[in-house]
């Protein structure tokens, strides 16, 4: 919505960029992806004066939690009226916030999600770079799905944005049901059920209900035999 649109006045690379001019505008989009992700994006920073009125260019994005019924945010912003480029990485717990000088060019945004911290580099260079380590109660195992919003945010500025990558998208129409074997090795040889035989020999049906449980983001307590998936099908 407002002033957003394909331009080929200043690609990165290729022949076209994301251009938000003034009064502003705003693109988003949706995306399911699975953990751990990342997110790329360059930026032209082109404005060789500061402001003060209220000139801002931000790039965010947000990973909503269906099951949890939380958010988190990843934003890198640029304050024209400061003349800095400032990362913030919040949760529903906390949140940290970095800043670093500006410099003309083109510069690379990266965010990385992982199943226990979230990242944000400027240009891949570690000295330019917040982590911030997400609380026991906050993290997540491999493979959760999560549905994320990509936003693009100009005022009263042009601003260019090109070449975005997100890693880690799941295809339309597949679930994300993670895979598990029967004959795994760390389990084949356990006794299944409460009669003589093997997972590996017997457990197809265990196995698969295994797969949904994970998939729905359940985990039963496999120390206490109350809540032993395989002794209580």
């Amino acid at each position: 919505t407002g002033n957003i649109e394909i331009s080929q006045t200043s690609p990165h690379a290729g022949y076209y960029s994301l251009k938000v001019s003034s009064p502003g505008g705003i693109a988003a989009k949706g995306f399911n992806v699975l953990l751990p992700f990342k997110v790329e994006v360059w930026f032209l920073d082109n404005d060789y004066n500061k402001s003060n009125d209220g000139r801002e260019a931000r790039f965010s994005v947000g990973m909503r939690d269906e099951i949890r019924g939380t958010d988190k945010w990843m934003e890198f912003s640029y304050d024209f009226n400061i003349g800095s480029y400032t990362f913030i990485l919040k949760s529903e717990e906390n949140q940290q916030a970095k800043s670093f000088d500006r410099f003309h060019g083109w510069h690379k945004v990266t965010f990385e999600f992982t199943t226990k911290t979230m990242k944000a580099m400027l240009d891949g260079d570690s000295q330019k770079t917040i982590t911030y380590n997400l609380s026991a109660n906050e993290q997540y195992p491999n493979g959760w799905d999560s549905s994320i919003t990509v936003s693009f945010i100009g005022k009263y500025v042009n601003f260019y944005w090109d070449d975005i990558s997100i890693d880690g998208i799941v295809p339309a129409g597949i679930l994300p049901v993670p895979y598990f074997s029967q004959t795994d090795s760390r389990w084949k040889d356990k006794q299944y059920d409460n009669i003589i035989s093997t997972i590996g020999s017997k457990g197809c049906a265990l196995t698969s209900l295994a797969m949904v449980i994970n998939y729905y983001h359940y985990y039963l307590e496999t120390s206490s035999p109350g809540f032993n998936l395989n002794f209580n099908l």
